[in-house]
C-alpha cells in the first residue's frame, strides 16, 4: 500500500512540473510573440517609438508586480471551518 501511495504522489508531482513547465514555455512564447509584434510596429513606424516607450515600461512593470504578488489563500475547507468555529465558541 505505501508503495503504491509513493507512486502516485511521485506521479502527481511529476504532472504538476510538466504543467508548470507548460505555462512558462507558454509565456515564453507569448512575449516572444509580442516582442516581434512590437517590433514590426517599429519597423512600420519608427516615429511611434517615443510615444510607445512609456505605456511598455508601464506594462513591464505591472506584469513584474503580478509576478511578485503571492497567491490568495484558498477558501478552508469544511473540516477546517468547523474546527475554527469551534475553537472560536470555545473561547
Amino acid at each position: 500500500m505505501k508503495d503504491l501511495l509513493y507512486t502516485v504522489g511521485n506521479i502527481v508531482l511529476e504532472l504538476r512540473e510538466t504543467k508548470q513547465a507548460q505555462e512558462k514555455a507558454q509565456q515564453e512564447r507569448i512575449q516572444q510573440e509580442m516582442g516581434m509584434w512590437l517590433m514590426s510596429q517599429f519597423l512600420q513606424n519608427p516615429d511611434s517609438v517615443e510615444k510607445v516607450v512609456p505605456a511598455m515600461q508601464a506594462l513591464a512593470d505591472f506584469g513584474k508586480q503580478q509576478q511578485e504578488e503571492p497567491p490568495a489563500p484558498s477558501a478552508p475547507n469544511r473540516s477546517a471551518r468547523r474546527r475554527q468555529q469551534k475553537s472560536s465558541k470555545n473561547q
